[in-house]
């Protein structure tokens, strides 16, 4: 018996520290995007000796507001699964609790979603790293619509016997090829590993109307009465 309680301390440790090394890549990779600007700004300074125009230190400004968002929302997220837990909670609380952390990182989209029955009544686990998953697919969303010049992107609930379909329908085609020399390109494995985790998995495919949709899927935790 207490081998077996030995085993399933380690496992639960081994959990919470899978957990953590997602929410830590994470942060890794959405970091990258406001250091890698901040990085040509300081180069094109040094390289001309002029001193800084105003606008470019407003640029840089905003960016250390967005690296200090990702890491407050690290320490939010990782507060939130302190010893890799997990929460039961609707859906709707979820996405509400993501949207309103992601939003402030990206205020000019905007998000075609209110809470329906559906996901107010179907529950779900979640853990720490959950809310980082959807919210860097919702920002993958974002930035296809962007690219096809649309600033809105939509999201629906869906529920069956089989669990919880949370659907992010973009403008565009999808996330585009990872690319550049920082040979990041974490975001959906990450996000895919995170739903993962909890028994899910991510699907994405063209739109029937349109647009690239991607779907998650995650077990459901039951109804409310």
């Amino acid at each position: 018996r207490q081998r077996l309680a030995r085993e399933r301390e380690r496992v639960l440790r081994d959990e919470a520290l899978l957990g953590m090394g997602t929410l830590a890549a994470g942060t890794a990779h959405e970091i990258n995007t406001p250091l890698a600007t901040m990085s040509l700004l300081v180069d094109d300074w040094r390289q001309s000796g002029a001193v800084p125009d105003p606008e470019d230190l407003e640029t840089v400004q905003a960016q250390l507001e967005r690296i200090r968002g990702h890491v407050r929302t690290l320490a939010e997220l990782t507060h939130d699964g302190h010893s890799g837990g997990q929460r039961v909670e609707t859906v709707a609380a979820l996405l509400a609790r993501t949207l309103s952390r992601w939003s402030l990182l990206r205020p000019g989209i905007v998000v075609d979603w209110s809470p329906d029955a559906v996901a107010e009544a179907t529950r779900l686990r979640s853990d720490a790293s959950l809310p980082m998953a959807l919210a860097n697919l919702v920002n993958n969303a974002a930035d296809a619509s962007l690219r096809a010049g649309s600033d809105r992107i939509r999201l629906a609930v869906e529920a069956d016997t089989a669990g919880v379909r949370i659907l992010i329908m973009d403008g565009g085609a999808g996330p585009a090829p990872a690319t550049g020399s920082d040979g990041l390109g974490l975001g959906l494995m990450i996000s895919n590993a995170s739903i993962e985790r909890l028994g899910g998995e991510v699907r994405q495919y063209p739109g029937e109307t349109g647009g690239h949709l991607t779907e998650v899927r995650l077990p459901a935790a039951g109804t409310r009465a």
